[in-house]
């Protein structure tokens, strides 16, 4: 074993040691920075581009959170576009609906 190769064993070791000690930390976003919204095109304001600024945002639980962000945003640009959900099947889309429906 190389003088090379002995330090990349002792770094990777040292690495794989301090590794096991760091915990994950739970971030905290608001309603608001869980979405972005955006336009299909420069300048066109139809409909309004709404996608997640986060893998595995749910969807449903953040329009029934923000209705009334989403009522204001629907009758500013007169159309929405939801991208990049994972809506798979049927059920999701039709809870998506549901949490949608005007109270």
């Amino acid at each position: 074993m190389t003088i090379e190769d002995s330090q990349s064993q002792s770094i990777k070791k040292r690495w794989s040691s301090r590794r096991k000690d760091i915990k994950p930390k739970a971030i905290t976003a608001s309603q608001q920075d869980l979405i972005k919204f955006g336009s299909m095109n420069p300048g066109q304001t139809l409909p309004l581009v709404v996608e997640p600024n986060y893998r595995h945002v749910d969807l449903i639980a953040w329009v029934k959170n923000n209705a009334e962000l989403l009522e204001a945003k629907l009758l500013e640009h007169g159309g929405l576009l939801f991208r990049g959900f994972g809506l798979s099947t049927q059920a999701h889309f039709e809870q998506f609906l549901q949490a949608l429906s005007v109270r």
